[in-house]
């Protein structure tokens, strides 16, 4: 790896509100901001360059046997220029604000780089999956209160790619007491045994709402809703989807 100067590799445009799109999504409101790195091509090169340890890596799992599925994530010394805009945005859509907070668990993540690449390693069972799909359905953790995506495939790359909201077959978006056994089961967690549910149908409405992934894009969302990757099944077996995620 060559050296390099985190807010300078990872530069970014001047903050522009103007440029925040606001998505009303099963009643709740996701982000889309375009255009956020001054050299997004370089950061794509960066991610697809630095060594990926394997993710969710389990002794009878499919992940680098069916698919590759990893996290990069790198600690920096500082906060970089992207999370002050990523501040930004969702101080003024959910008025909170990630830097603010002392906790220990976003103040480490707003001084980090976190990337997630998917690779077909073999090409899939395509009799068991829909033809667009995504990884487990899923709320993330609960500590955490917003996350946000930057796509990181090109204009030569993207297909049909981007996240997925998902409204369960009991008509929650969000984890209820009443409803967890019911939509979290063992078969339908994001536990690294499988990237996919091969019955979506039992647990979800589909399709799901989708926000595309544009080149250079950020997609902000309350991290409490069901959520996952989306793609086509015949995409990313040549090339890797990219992204860089933040849980805040």
């Amino acid at each position: 790896m060559k050296p390099f100067i985190p807010n300078e590799l990872f530069a970014v445009n001047e903050f522009d509100a103007n440029k925040m799109i606001e998505h009303n999504i099963y009643g709740e409101t996701i982000i889309t901001y375009d255009n956020v790195f001054k050299y997004p091509h370089r950061v794509k090169e960066y991610l697809l360059e630095s060594p990926v340890p394997r993710w969710k890596h389990l002794p009878n799992g499919k992940n680098f046997n069916e698919y590759y599925d990893c996290r990069h994530h790198h600690s920096l010394h500082q906060v970089l220029d992207l999370y002050k805009i990523i501040d930004r945005i969702i101080y003024l859509t959910y008025s909170y604000s990630p830097i603010s907070n002392d906790d220990p668990f976003t103040q480490t993540n707003i001084r980090s780089v976190t990337s997630n690449l998917f690779q077909w390693k073999h090409r899939p069972p395509l009799e068991y999956i829909p033809d667009c799909f995504g990884n487990q359905a899923h709320p993330d953790g609960e500590y955490v209160k917003y996350a946000f995506v930057v796509g990181l495939n090109d204009e030569t790359d993207i297909k049909k790619n981007g996240v997925a909201f998902y409204e369960s077959v009991h008509g929650t978006t969000r984890l209820t007491p009443e409803t967890q056994h019911l939509v979290l089961v063992p078969d339908n967690m994001e536990d690294g045994r499988s990237y996919y549910n091969e019955c979506p149908e039992r647990y979800w409405k589909l399709p799901p709402k989708f926000l595309k992934h544009d080149f250079n894009k950020i997609i902000a969302y309350p991290a409490g809703i069901f959520h996952g990757a989306y793609h086509s099944k015949l995409d990313f077996m040549d090339y890797p989807r990219i992204t860089m995620v933040s849980f805040l």
